[in-house]
């Protein structure tokens, strides 16, 4: 028995399904960015259809934020300079292992080693703790510009989780003429302001 499909009538879906995949991703990110605007961070809503289904939830994660030391020797030299009472001075290891264990057989071999300042662990730690708290890089003393220290903001995105019923429900809610089509054919946002200009 043959398919029944030929390769065009498969094409054809396929790049139709594509189109309407393209259109209704481009309308949840649109969406997503809107509704962020009115939810609040660490906000949940429940979402039901005019029967009852429950479709799912949207949420907006909290904003978190994290700081970390992004430029090491940047930081280890303003460090020797605001705080030299925690840095010291060590060795760093810049050879192949080849190399170093050649240079420890010989003995002696100093290109294979260049001079770095090493921050304390404590003092490490309050500033990446303070600058956390602050949103901003931040020194114990209140100093704020710290070289190499950077500050990670992850979170405050807005999602979707579908119930496990939901596609059930948004099925149904086709069936009922309740699913919003007009989304789909509604043209963007983008176009529509550009026509509206």
């Amino acid at each position: 028995m043959s398919d029944p499909n030929t390769l065009e009538e498969l094409a054809s879906e396929l790049a139709q399904l594509k189109a309407f995949k393209d259109r209704v991703d481009g309308r949840y990110h649109a969406l997503r960015r809107r509704i962020s605007q009115k939810l609040t961070p660490g906000s949940r809503l429940r979402v039901d259809s005019a029967a009852g289904w429950k479709l799912g939830t949207v949420l907006r994660e909290d904003v978190k934020l994290s700081a970390r030391i992004a430029d090491k020797a940047a930081f280890a030299a303003w460090a020797a300079k605001a705080y030299p009472e925690e840095t010291q001075p060590a060795f760093e290891i810049t050879g192949s292992e080849k190399e170093v264990a050649e240079a420890l057989y010989l003995a002696g071999a100093t290109h294979l080693v260049k001079s770095v300042t090493v921050v304390a662990d404590e003092l490490r730690r309050k500033i990446l703790d303070l600058s956390t708290a602050n949103g901003a890089p931040m020194a114990p003393d209140g100093e704020a510009d710290i070289p190499g220290v950077v500050i990670d903001r992850t979170g405050g995105t807005v999602k979707c989780q579908t119930a496990p019923d939901g596609g059930a429900a948004a099925l149904e809610m086709l069936a009922d003429g309740e699913l919003l089509l007009d989304l789909l054919t509604a043209p963007d946002e983008d176009q529509a302001a550009g026509r509206s200009a």
